[in-house]
């Protein structure tokens, strides 16, 4: 998955940065003042577990910019299920028929 620079989620702009465990001790982490998702990139993180990283992290934004309370076990178990259903089916929500 290539990861963007910046994402939008909800009309603020939330800036993503790609890391090395120097920087943070996970594989990820959402930072709600500074508007910023870090996620970690070193050799023993897969490209799946940065791309899952990634939606967690999103999910994590949504979460607590919208005091929805869910839980860390919550999010995790909604993007790991979310994650598996995407890549083992090879969804994608683009319609190329209309672009």
């Amino acid at each position: 998955m290539k990861i963007p620079k910046k994402i939008t989620i909800n009309a603020i702009p939330i800036d993503v940065k790609i890391v090395n465990c120097r920087q943070i001790d996970g594989p990820g982490e959402y930072n709600q003042y500074h508007k910023l998702i870090r996620i970690r990139k070193d050799d023993d993180v897969s490209e799946a577990v940065r791309a899952e990283t990634f939606l967690h992290e999103i999910f994590e934004a949504i979460d607590k910019d919208n005091n929805l309370g869910l839980g860390h076990t919550t999010l995790t178990v909604l993007c790991s299920n979310l994650f598996a259903t995407i890549r083992n089916n090879k969804l994608d929500f683009l319609d190329r028929r209309e672009s």
